[in-house]
């Protein structure tokens, strides 16, 4: 390659050793086909294809615009002015040229060298046959880069690849890309290569380290590996890992994870998903023997090849790819032994050799990074880009998920933090400002229990008057009374009345609390209520939702908005004043629920008003859900009300929110309930107050099962709770399927709540049993 004949793009077989214009993947990869390692074909978009793309849309002037006053240390406007740039690059247009030399090695991809030079008739008839390749498009980086790139599966067709590309370009222009040069000070506009691959549908996929990193011990080999596609173990998922002596194979320790999930092609779309994996396979081993010895076998040639590296591989109905080779980063931390006070709680995986102690910080949301203090201990599920500029702060990590390629890992290599990753249960273990001890070597988490100093006098909660409540992500162990049963899964009740609110306070909280029977003890109709006397209807929620939620501080409170039909409270005084209270030939399909409110708005607002007013005198723990939402629509002009911070849910009741609850959890819900009964209905077409057809309504009917497991599935993945109320909460026969499902809390009714409450602690304990009866047999 020469200034003066630009190559934009290039096969990898036709790469040199010292081509410092394609990347470090892109070098890598290129030096292993040579050797005769089986790598994946595919072309190269050079640095100067970038630079040409960037030249013609003038990004490194529009750029320079936007980060010129920006504050470095500034975070949040860094993210605002990434997304402005990441935009205009995805938006701007890849010159003819460049997109038609792109295009070309595509095709010549998809049909081979010798069919595309048939030209013609016998390349048209060729192409018709063998369609276009699916692609993988990944980052190659040039220069001092962060560690893990951009990677975009599954791509097909021109218009799509052409897409991925400008995606990895932008990758350049993520928050905390840009956040890392800042802090390295590396100057100049950046730049990479870009890899385009054939796409291996891998069945499974991993790492292999040729030693171990942790503990430099270069007799081992280190495998890690989980089902379908390796992307999955950035965040996703905690893989498998094998022990293996470098000098025979032999299997010297192994630890099976829980999986999950997995990452694989959607046989109909095409596009890149998320499959939970059957719970049958979640504590199998990924890995055979035969497998594990393919993989030892690889691991000693690549040594033998380039020296100690970190291998990512792939397998597709037995054959193994590599799609990315690097030396392993040496690490000269000190490895001399260091002792904790106490004894471990949990182990890991141990990522960076270091150690570290310091008070806990359990964070699980955005709102959490701000308890973040010089010197403490950060605690999450996974790490994302959001706590980057904490890391200056913090002294190590631990995570619930991951291996030791995973964004926390990562990470934690580049800056040189004490890392433990894969520690399951840790967030709920560990408890915010413990001071605890990690063993970066073994993966070991210590925490000492403090001396008790006297008798502890009780402490009443201080209702705070600016913070929302915040129900944590995470399961909340039950602490009853001595002799209680623990349970993960929590245990909330309905409320009807604010009497019952003392008998109340033996649960998790109310996870049902409808407003509209709190406003019917008033013997006027709700609707009614508050349209012609709104004083009232304010002062009695108002006094209700007051009384309720001070008894059971700090528990939460769940209030529904009105949830009134045309033919409820028709006994009621003034239920027939209302004009608007017509006969509807199927009331519960009919105008209520988050619809209604939405129709009048002025009623809502009172609603939303009354719940301000509660905040702002310490209620916190009163979250509001929406009742019968069929459409994210409903949902963002519901949230448009909202003018103070309050956790916001929504009400699973129509099969329109089940199927579409993935964009639901993008819109930063922060729990969804399924009301079990409309949903059950709904989804069977089954009328349950027709004895005619009512023998026929049961929770337990697969599609039932599928749809709530779809709910809980996605909903963990977007780190949304999961509640379940309706009589299917209160009856012991369902509520085993619950647990089993992952439900975060089941809500009974009051005079259930001990018997749930049992059935709950027994089904856990049978989980855990069944659990560690399988890793004996293992």
């Amino acid at each position: 390659m020469t200034q003066t004949d630009p190559i934009y793009v290039i096969k990898l077989e036709d790469i040199d050793n010292d081509s410092p214009d394609v990347g470090s993947k892109a070098l890598s990869l290129a030096d292993l086909l040579k050797a005769n390692f089986s790598v994946p074909h595919g072309f190269v978009l050079t640095r100067q294809a970038f630079e040409k793309f960037a030249r013609a849309n003038k990004l490194e002037s529009r750029i320079a615009n936007l980060v010129k006053d920006l504050n470095p240390d500034d975070f949040e406007s860094l993210r605002g002015v990434s997304e402005k740039i990441q935009t205009m690059i995805t938006n701007s247009n890849v010159p003819d040229y460049l997109e038609r030399d792109m295009m070309d090695a595509y095709e010549e991809l998809s049909v081979g060298k010798e069919a595309k030079e048939l030209g013609g008739a016998a390349l048209d008839l060729i192409k018709a046959g063998r369609g276009e390749a699916w692609l993988a498009v990944r980052t190659s980086p040039i220069g001092e880069f962060m560690e893990q790139g951009k990677s975009i599966l599954n791509v097909r067709g021109r218009k799509k690849l052409s897409d991925a590309v400008k995606k990895c370009w932008a990758s350049l222009f993520t928050a905390r890309a840009m956040f890392h040069r800042r802090d390295r000070r590396i100057e100049g506009f950046p730049s990479m290569g870009i890899v385009i691959q054939k796409m291996v549908d891998s069945d499974k996929s991993g790492t292999i380290f040729t030693y171990q990193p942790e503990t430099q011990d270069r007799s081992k080999i280190v495998v890690e590996g989980i089902p379908g596609l390796g992307e999955a173990m950035l965040e996703l998922v905690t893989p498998d890992e094998y022990m293996l002596d470098k000098e025979t194979g032999k299997v010297l320790e192994k630890k099976i994870r829980r999986k999950l999930w997995m990452l694989k092609r959607d046989a109909m779309s095409g596009e890149t998903v998320r499959e939970s994996v059957s719970r049958r396979d979640t504590e199998l081993d990924v890995l055979n023997d035969n497998e594990l010895i393919k993989l030892w076998e690889l691991a000693l040639k690549a040594e033998r090849h380039g020296g100690a590296r970190m291998i990512e591989w792939c397998m597709e109905r037995g054959r193994i790819f590599l799609l990315q080779s690097q030396p392993i980063k040496e690490l000269s931390v000190p490895m001399e032994e260091h002792t904790f006070d106490g004894n471990p709680v949990t182990e890991g995986v141990g990522i960076y050799p270091g150690f570290a102690k310091g008070n806990a910080k359990i964070v699980l949301g955005q709102s959490d990074l701000s308890k973040i203090n010089d010197g403490d201990i950060l605690v999450t599920m996974m790490t994302s880009d959001l706590m980057v500029p904490t890391f200056k702060k913090i002294s190590g990590i631990i995570t619930d998920s991951g291996g030791r390629t995973c964004h926390a890992a990562r990470l934690a290599r580049e800056l040189g933090i004490p890392c433990i990753v894969g520690a399951e249960t840790v967030t709920a273990l560990l408890k915010d400002d413990q001071v605890i001890g990690i063993d970066g070597i073994n993966g070991r988490i210590y925490y000492k229990e403090p001396e008790p100093i006297g008798p502890v006098e009780p402490q009443i909660p201080v209702m705070q008057e600016t913070e929302a409540y915040e129900e944590p992500l995470r399961p909340d162990l039950h602490m009853g009374k001595p002799g209680d049963d623990f349970t993960a899964t929590q245990v909330k009740v309905n409320l009807t009345l604010p009497d019952m609110a003392e008998k109340a306070k033996e649960s998790d909280g109310v996870g049902l609390l409808r407003a509209e029977h709190l406003l019917s003890e008033s013997g006027r109709h709700p609707i009614y209520l508050a349209k012609n006397n709104p004083d009232e209807f304010s002062r009695i929620l108002y006094d209700s939702l007051e009384r309720i939620a001070r008894t059971l501080y700090p528990k939460p409170v769940f209030y529904r908005s009105l949830d009134v039909r045309t033919d409820d409270f028709s006994e009621l005084e003034d239920s027939e004043e209302d004009e608007e209270e017509a006969k509807e030939a199927n009331p519960s399909l009919g105008w209520h629920g988050i619809r209604r409110s939405l129709d009048e708005p002025e009623v809502f607002r009172m609603e939303i008003g009354v719940l301000r007013r509660l905040h702002q005198n310490g209620m916190n723990n009163l979250v509001l859900f929406l009742p019968f939402i069929s459409s994210v629509e409903e949902l963002r002009r519901a949230k448009s009300f909202l003018d103070f911070p309050i956790k916001t849910g929504i009400m699973i009741e129509t099969p329109a929110a089940a199927l579409n609850i993935e964009n639901f959890c993008r819109e930063d819900i922060d729990f969804v309930s399924i009301g079990s009964d409309d949903l059950t209905q709904l989804v069977l077409g089954i009328d349950r107050d027709n004895p005619s057809v009512s023998k026929l309504y049961t929770y337990l009917n697969p599609a039932m099962i599928n749809l709530m497991k779809h709910v809980v599935n996605v909903c963990k993945q977007h780190r949304v709770r999961v509640s379940v109320c309706g009589d299917v909460g209160s009856d012991p026969r369902l509520v085993e399927t619950l647990v089993e499902l992952g439900i975060d809390s089941i809500t009974s009714d009051i005079d259930s709540l001990e018997q749930i409450r049992e059935t709950v602690a027994m089904t856990e304990r049978k989980l855990l049993l069944d659990n560690v009866r399988k890793k004996q047999d293992i």
